[in-house]
């Protein structure tokens, strides 16, 4: 049975799998022949190739336990997005049960959680950061217990911008240097 993007589940992690362990191998510039179940090739190049070393760092975004599993194993940075339609507090609750799916995956790896960073993708269905300087400081706050460093907010509306300028200059740098915070 065809799932999301046209295929089932099974595929979807194997391609996630395979399509961050041949990108890692290159990123890394290992150019080598490669055959996996839905990458091969004889010949690659990797032109110019990567400055930063060993590579850049790798963020695979993951919500259900499969992906999160795939996460725990290669990822350098993790991102989710907790829910399209949940109010603030399911939202949060959400992303606390998978960053705790991903730490449990993590044990079982034999990897420390912490060497993962946290990302968290803020769609403003329910939660919108530029409503005030006050809700972007409340998000952080929520979130940061759980380990998240990294938030992806999507761009203000217009008359949203004083709002977005304000939290940019002064609340997130003032946020970053409380104790506990990168």
């Amino acid at each position: 049975m065809a799932g999301v993007l046209g295929m089932p589940a099974r595929e979807r992690i194997g391609r996630l799998r395979e399509g961050t362990q041949v990108l890692d191998r290159l990123l890394r510039g290992d150019v080598s022949p490669f055959a996996g179940t839905y990458t091969a090739y004889a010949v690659a190049e990797v032109a110019p190739g990567c400055v930063q070393a060993p590579r850049p760092p790798l963020t695979l975004a993951a919500n259900g336990p499969r992906a999160l599993r795939v996460a725990a194993e290669l990822a350098d940075a993790w991102n989710t997005w907790g829910g399209l339609d949940l109010p603030v507090g399911e939202f949060r609750s959400a992303t606390a049960a998978r960053a705790r799916t991903l730490e449990a995956h993590c044990e079982r790896l034999g990897r420390d959680p912490a060497t993962i960073r946290r990302s968290l993708l803020v769609y403003h269905r329910f939660v919108d950061p530029w409503a005030s300087t006050t809700q972007v400081e409340r998000l952080v706050e929520a979130f940061a217990p759980l380990g998240f460093t990294e938030y992806v907010f999507y761009w203000p509306r217009p008359e949203q911008e004083p709002v977005f300028e304000k939290a940019a200059l002064e609340v997130l740098p003032a946020l970053r240097g409380r104790p506990g915070r990168r």
